[in-house]
């Protein structure tokens, strides 16, 4: 019940940790992915066709992101000499991305020795988030991803002055109103946890 709804309680003082279970692991896993994708998404890709998952951009963006997070993890686990087994580098890495980006913050481990770049990584994981319109924390992919295509679309245009494009999320024109909105938000989202941090 604390999975899917990403609010991260466990019965036991060590998190998960205390079962010593990859299958308990792996189920915690895809619920919390599952926790951390957009609940009208899901509706739509069960009422229509499953490949409305794939054809969304944010979900698409979610998954890549966690690999990316993946490859970069593991590297530190073997570069620290923390290889201890098949499951720390495919279990305990995957696991411990999902609950950080879903801000469900389940613990499997002692994963603050596997170095500094995890410890950072992990800042970055739950300041973003996962998809809007889930019940997790964090700024949410919708949004970087709005602020990443914004971005490229700035640069195209000093580029080229009479590019004739727009900003599309999700095939959905994001507005100059709506992205200041966006942008703002973001902005003061990040100066919360900037100040917040230094208090």
């Amino acid at each position: 019940l604390t999975c899917i709804s990403t609010g991260g309680y466990s019965t036991h003082n060590d998190s998960i940790a205390s079962f010593h279970s990859p299958y308990i692991k792996t189920i915690l896993t895809l619920f919390m992915f599952i926790g951390g994708v957009s609940f009208s998404l899901i509706i739509i890709a069960v009422r229509q066709s499953w490949r409305e998952f794939w054809r969304n951009d944010v979900f698409r963006t979610f998954v890549y992101t966690i690999g990316v997070f993946y490859v970069m993890v593991v590297a530190a686990i073997i570069y620290r000499h923390h290889y201890t087994g098949w499951q720390s580098i495919t279990i305990d890495p995957l696991f411990h991305i999902v609950s950080a980006m879903t801000s469900t913050g389940y613990s499997a481990g002692n994963w603050e020795g596997w170095g500094i770049l995890v410890l950072t990584l992990t800042f970055f994981m739950m300041y973003m988030g996962a998809c809007a319109g889930s019940t997790t924390g964090g700024a949410k992919l919708d949004r970087l991803l709005y602020l990443a295509k914004n971005f490229l679309f700035v640069v195209r245009k000093y580029v080229r002055p009479r590019l004739l494009t727009s900003v599309d999320v999700n095939g959905q024109h994001i507005n100059e109103e709506r992205g200041s909105e966006i942008a703002a938000f973001i902005f003061i989202y990040t100066l919360l946890i900037v100040v917040g941090g230094g208090v």
